[in-house]
């Protein structure tokens, strides 16, 4: 069936019509949630024209990011003109933050290999729960596209993922530490 011929497009067109943009967003997104596409873009347009509340906004973000998981061409495009267009985060502040952590672990890792046996494990520990921390108060803040959350998800792209060899450093620390207890 078209979506032209189908009864929920039609009334979710009638409500975006009148103005009613939270139930034409229910319609739409339901409709291409369950369809074979799922390009969702009749709620993209939306997105586009600022018709959409924040958690109708989050809910298609969440979805067009699982769909760019799956490769999924068209969503890929349209997923970037809603991000591109909604760009809420701090470009520049992503750098300073990305570095500011890159430079604690780097003196980190430094000050651990050139004292293992006096340094303290629970550095690596706090390290990771600050990261952690400053993603969670971003996305309580600003949502998934705020800037704490997108610098934390480029930490963990890097070709060096900080996140794992800080955990892994940690427990080479502890091993460390009770090997040498005995």
């Amino acid at each position: 069936m078209s979506e032209f011929n189908n009864p929920d497009f039609a009334e979710g067109l009638r409500c975006q019509n009148l103005g009613l943009y939270p139930q034409a967003f229910d319609y739409f997104f339901t409709m291409e949630s369950a369809g074979q596409e799922r390009t969702f873009r009749k709620c993209c347009e939306m997105a586009w024209s600022d018709q959409l509340q924040e958690r109708q906004m989050e809910r298609l973000l969440y979805e067009l990011d699982f769909e760019v998981k799956q490769k999924n061409k068209v969503t890929i495009y349209n997923y970037g003109l809603v991000a591109h267009n909604r760009s809420t985060f701090n470009k520049q502040q992503m750098l300073t933050d990305i570095n500011q952590f890159i430079n604690q672990y780097n003196i980190l890792v430094k000050e651990y290999f050139s004292s293992k046996s006096t340094f303290s494990c629970s550095r690596f520990i706090d390290l990771r729960k600050s990261m952690k921390k400053y993603r969670r108060d971003g996305i309580e803040k600003n949502g998934i596209r705020s800037t704490e959350n997108l610098a934390y998800r480029l930490l963990r792209r890097l070709n060096v993922n900080l996140q794992s060899i800080n955990e892994e450093l940690s427990f080479d620390c502890e091993n460390e530490h009770y090997s040498l207890k005995n």
